[in-house]
């Protein structure tokens, strides 16, 4: 118990939604041993959504697993998917948990999240691998962040889709007003 305290502590800290399948039907988190190996694919490349993450987790019994950062997004660049996918199955053999960022896994990082122009059976098919990852690992706890939208205020596209440079204000204030 003492373990899954500190994995609990640790993915609360990193505002993380937690995610985990019950024992015996009664509700309560499957409980990790002491230790083990945890698999992190983290929101993007920023040292607030990796480095701390990591840096918290040393004080864990935990072994964190997370891929180079040559494969995780960098700003608009997406993260490689299918390097991802393949890390994922390297590592996967052995972890008690996998911690990810959906924007990470379903969209390779937090801004192409905001930008994307994927399809919804593109997204639909990340998810199945997702799904095929847990009827693989059915004793896999699973542990998933994700970011709520914002909608900028300004005219910008720093962080947003290139039209958010014109339209960002107009669109802010017409959603604004439809609330």
């Amino acid at each position: 118990l003492i373990a899954m305290g500190a994995l609990v502590w640790l993915l609360l800290v990193s505002s993380l939604v937690l995610c985990a399948p019950c024992t015996h039907g009664n509700h309560d988190p499957a409980p990790l041993s002491v230790g083990g190996k945890v698999l992190f694919l983290p929101l993007d490349e920023r040292f607030t959504t990796r480095f701390i993450f990591l840096n918290m987790a040393q004080m864990t019994p935990f072994e964190i697993v997370t891929p180079p950062m040559e494969f995780i997004s960098q700003w608009r660049t997406p993260a490689n998917l299918t390097y991802i996918d393949h890390w994922l199955e390297d590592n996967l053999p052995g972890a008690k948990a996998l911690v990810f960022s959906s924007e990470l896994f379903l969209y390779g990082g937090l801004i192409t999240s905001r930008c994307s122009n994927d399809s919804t059976a593109s997204i639909l098919s990340r998810l199945d691998v997702l799904a095929g990852i847990k009827a693989r690992y059915p004793s896999l706890l699973i542990f998933v962040s994700a970011v709520v939208m914002r909608i900028p205020a300004y005219n910008a596209n720093f962080e947003e889709p290139i039209y958010w440079g014109t339209y960002g204000y107009d669109l802010f204030e017409f959603s604004y007003y439809l609330d």
